[in-house]
């Protein structure tokens, strides 16, 4: 199954829906992926109209009524190939999902810890990943904005609502822990 544009309603909301399947990242295809990310910016007007519509699904993790567990390190490895590839996720991603998320934790390494009284490890990231996330993507955000002739406006607007996206992550965070 390749990964398709899909445009569905929701009050207004046109998302730009990417699916993955878990075949692709078993095999490391990232070329249908590469393919509807460059078709999202195939010219400066395209680019603009797709800041902030994409969603990313991923398939192929649910049989019948059975969850196949994620292997990490395989979606890791896939995701950090994918980011390799193209790092602009800035612009593109939208901010009402949980793409953004999960773009950030698949491709971020991960702590065990085990908090006093539970019985699991619970995987935490350090927040200097967080940060260097986004220096990383603000970089490659600048550099899309200066190749495919996305305005400066959109793109510094891009960058304070992506800023806002994480600050508000954080704060919520905070907040469950309290």
């Amino acid at each position: 199954m390749e990964p398709t544009l899909s445009r569905i309603s929701n009050r207004g909301f046109k998302p730009l829906v990417l699916t993955i399947t878990r075949e692709q990242i078993e095999t490391l295809n990232l070329q249908p992926a590469l393919d509807v990310i460059q078709s999202a910016l195939s010219t400066p007007k395209i680019a603009a109209y797709n800041a902030g519509r994409l969603s990313l699904s991923v398939t192929g993790y649910v049989k019948g009524e059975r969850i196949i567990k994620p292997n990490r390190e395989i979606i890791q490895k896939y995701f950090l190939a994918l980011d390799r590839e193209f790092n602009g996720w800035f612009h593109l991603c939208n901010r009402w999902d949980n793409t953004l998320r999960m773009l950030f934790l698949a491709t971020t390494p991960l702590k065990e810890i085990q908090s006093a009284g539970t019985e699991q490890p619970q995987l935490c990231f350090d927040l200097s990943e967080l940060r260097l996330f986004i220096s990383v993507h603000n970089a490659a955000l600048m550099q899309l904005h200066k190749e495919n002739g996305i305005p400066l406006r959109t793109t510094e607007h891009v960058k304070k609502l992506m800023q806002a996206y994480f600050d508000n992550y954080f704060l919520k965070l905070k907040e469950e822990k309290l």
